[in-house]
């Protein structure tokens, strides 16, 4: 269950998580991949549009939980200070999807636990979420698929400033060193 994190517990987290490039971005969606438990996850990086895609076969998010996703500090993996002395996650804050989601024009979430038939996708447009709905397809089996579109439309300087083939790199670099 995706809840929000104490007070005391985000006071300790105070850093913000900073997604400054496509390998960052990458890395981040593949930690909840692998924190939900995927044996399987595929990753598609456009680098002319900036765009992302990790797909996986994880434990998936059901509707109720699916709305509380990208909200700061919301997240299942920690719920107090001592989880924070005994991580077992690769993402614990609860900031990375809220990080991606202000960073890109759009960002789709869409996902299906194996105890329901309908798959959900929770869009955001300019970092600011839309309502959770049920998705036009239904994934055959559970899992989640994050779509990040145009990432840094914001910073046209720093996508000007990214070469491609070295991005492309980094992004393998970070998926293999996992």
């Amino acid at each position: 269950m995706i809840k929000c994190l104490e007070e005391d517990v985000r006071a300790r987290l105070r850093s913000g998580v900073a997604i400054k490039s496509l390998g960052q971005c990458v890395e981040e969606l593949v930690f909840n991949s692998i924190d939900a438990e995927a044996t399987c996850v595929a990753i598609r990086v456009d680098l002319d549009t900036f765009r992302i895609q990790v797909v996986d076969n994880g434990s998936g998010i059901g509707r109720e939980d699916l709305n509380k996703v990208g909200n700061r500090y919301f997240t299942s993996k920690c719920s107090s200070v001592e989880d924070l002395e005994n991580l077992k996650f690769y993402g614990f804050r609860g900031e990375a999807l809220s990080s991606i989601a202000n960073m890109a024009s759009i960002v789709e979430i869409s996902s299906k636990t194996n105890k329901t038939v309908k798959t959900f996708t929770k869009l955001f447009q300019n970092g600011k979420p839309m309502e959770v709905c049920e998705a036009e397809l239904t994934r055959p089996s559970g899992g989640t698929t994050v779509t990040v579109c145009n990432l840094f439309y914001q910073l046209p300087v720093r996508k000007k400033c990214m070469d491609p083939v070295l991005e492309f790199e980094r992004c393998h670099n970070k998926t293999y060193a996992n």
